[in-house]
């Protein structure tokens, strides 16, 4: 979600526009976007667009999470995409690419760390 390009044009804003549209169509980009708005607004047209976006694909990301039972919650109250997010977490500090603390402390956001202590401080006897 990184921007490649910022381009700021002033000129008949018909013309701008049919000249931007023939230059995505041109490079296919499926996520290229234009957004219209006053040089001391252009923050808000920006976010207007955003919140539009995000609104307008919230129904689709919530079926999506929901297919693949990200949305799913067990019987202790946390999100199947916790628990992911924890073994994720277990593997990486296993294989050293994470820091334990990072893991703790998602443990501890989801009040967890008593359900997988035994766990987690067998990593540090597996390191001695």
């Amino acid at each position: 979600n990184e921007p490649r390009e910022l381009n700021i044009v002033s000129d008949n804003w018909l013309s701008v526009v049919e000249k931007l549209n023939a230059e995505i169509d041109k490079r296919g980009d499926p996520l290229a976007s234009i957004i219209k708005g006053e040089d001391e607004l252009w923050d808000v047209s920006l976010m207007k667009f955003i919140y539009e976006i995000t609104r307008s694909s919230l129904p689709d990301n919530l079926a999506q999470m929901g297919t693949r039972g990200l949305l799913d919650i067990d019987s202790s109250g946390v999100p199947a995409d916790a628990r992911l997010k924890i073994e994720e977490l277990f593997d990486k500090v296993k294989k050293g690419e994470s820091d334990p603390s990072e893991l703790k402390a998602e443990l501890d956001r989801w009040n967890l760390f008593d359900e997988y202590e035994d766990r987690f401080l067998t990593i540090f006897k597996r390191g001695r």
